[in-house]
């Protein structure tokens, strides 16, 4: 939380906790915290709406944003980031008709931008690429086959369906199989 929000909450400075610990990253300068500070957080809006106590901490240099949610937070509140949902931010200086005119070449040149990976061109799998890494001449270690009820089944294939036309994974052969599916419950017990 930058220090400027914490003073235009009117809160006592008596309730702030020092930390001396200091961290790096904004513009790569190592920002000393004024301490963290315990607040009630309220998520959503009335009746589906939650209040998580939330330890912020106080920093004195210039941020983006006004406050920052971190890790544990999102995860008391079972929270889903999506990349998808991110929006370009455009710079407070501008005035409101060079705001239009850069909304607007953004707009017209939509088919320019890359959206995926496979829109980006020139990228190559010698870059990064994951391989399984099988020494030869060792005896495999391998589990046996696991059947799977079919609605567990068609979530397998529903997930293996989307990475592969994302370009995440792509089909290749091993002679015998050497490790199973494992599904894993997400927060929200899909």
């Amino acid at each position: 939380m930058s220090w400027e929000v914490f003073l235009g909450l009117k809160i006592s400075p008596n309730k702030i906790k020092l930390v001396t610990t200091p961290f790096h990253g904004f513009r790569g300068a190592t920002v000393i915290p004024e301490g963290t500070i315990e607040l009630p957080v309220t998520l959503g809006t009335y009746p589906a709406s939650m209040v998580i106590i939330t330890r912020f901490l106080l920093v004195k240099a210039p941020m983006a944003y006004n406050v920052v949610y971190g890790r544990p937070l999102l995860n008391a509140a079972r929270a889903v980031v999506s990349t998808y949902h991110q929006v370009l931010k455009i710079g407070d200086g501008m005035d409101l008709e060079e705001k239009h005119k850069i909304v607007a070449c953004l707009s017209e040149n939509i088919d320019v931008f890359a959206w995926g990976p496979q829109d980006i061109e020139g990228n190559s799998p010698m870059i990064a690429q994951h391989r399984l890494v099988i020494t030869l001449g060792i005896k495999l270690i391998k589990q046996k086959k696991r059947q799977f009820a079919p609605e567990r089944q068609q979530a397998i294939s529903m997930e293996i369906t989307k990475l592969l036309e994302a370009s995440f994974i792509r089909k290749v052969h091993y002679p015998e199989l050497l490790a199973n599916v494992v599904l894993v419950k997400k927060p929200n017990r899909e």
